[in-house]
Formats: structure tokens, sequence, C-alpha cells
């Protein structure tokens, strides 16, 4: 039986992510799943749906765009945006209220029309000069500039 596995993965990006339906998790993966994240690091299924839930509460109109997918083989990548309005804390970041926009590759691996392992690349840094949290490199340039300035010449 032939797999559109382009589907799955939309369904995994939609279902999961986008409806925070984590049942899908266990019909779209398979029992060994493995996911490798920058920032979460490696989930089995029960951590990625714990990441899901997390990820669901801080941004419950978190919206998935599928903005490219190719499938050789057993393999496909997608590249994806994620959009969503911060509403609650995660990771420690109080909720800001503001609205995020992050855009990301998955690369997944298949066996038998599930997902087994997913690698998961994303601009985290992005996420986080959105939040606040980290200054973006035009205000250090900015700083820096203003304090060699104030320092006297030799």
């Amino acid at each position: 039986m032939a797999h559109d596995l382009k589907q799955i993965q939309r369904r995994m990006l939609e279902d999961v992510w986008g409806a925070g339906r984590v049942e899908t998790l266990e019909l779209v993966c398979d029992e060994n799943y493995v996911a490798h994240d920058p920032l979460t690091g490696d989930a089995d299924i029960d951590a990625l749906e714990d990441n899901v839930r997390m990820v669901r509460a801080a941004f419950p109109d978190l919206m998935p765009t599928i903005l490219a997918a190719i499938a050789e083989g057993d393999t496909v990548c997608t590249r994806w945006r994620m959009d969503g309005t911060h509403e609650s804390p995660i990771l420690g970041i109080p909720a800001t209220g503001k609205r995020l926009s992050v855009e990301g590759i998955t690369i997944s691996k298949f066996r038998g029309g599930k997902i087994r392992e997913s690698f998961v690349q994303w601009n985290a840094l992005s996420f986080l000069q959105q939040l606040g949290v980290v200054r973006g490199l035009d205000a250090l340039t900015r700083s820096r500039a203003g304090e060699a300035e104030a320092q006297p010449h030799a």
C-alpha cells in the first residue's frame, strides 16, 4: 500500500501543532519515533506531546503554513512557518501579547507509512528576539558604536 508521505507530514504540522490534537501522533508516528529539535532537544512521542501542549498553551492561535514540501524515497523535507500570539508563559518567559512568526525546516524519515525520526531546524534566535529575550544584531551594533564614541582617544 502506497502512502502519501507529504500528506502525513502535513497532518503532523496541521493536526498536531496547528490544532493541538496530540492523539494524531499515535496515527502518524512510528512507536519508536524520535524528534530532534535545537531548542527542546530529543523527544520521543510522550515528550513531543508535552512540547506540543507547552507551545499550544503559550500560543493558542498557533497556525502552521507549509511553504514547500519535497519527498524522495522514505524522506520528506518540509519548509514551514508558524504564526501565533504569545498569550501565556513559555520557557520561563512571561506572556508578551506579541504576534510572532518563525520559519523552519523539518526533515522526516518514514518507515511503513509512519514518521520514525524528524530533524527540525527553525529560527530559534528570531523566536527569542521577537519575545524580547535576546537583542537583535542591530541593537548590539548600536550599543558598541555608542561605547566606542564615548571612550576618549589615545
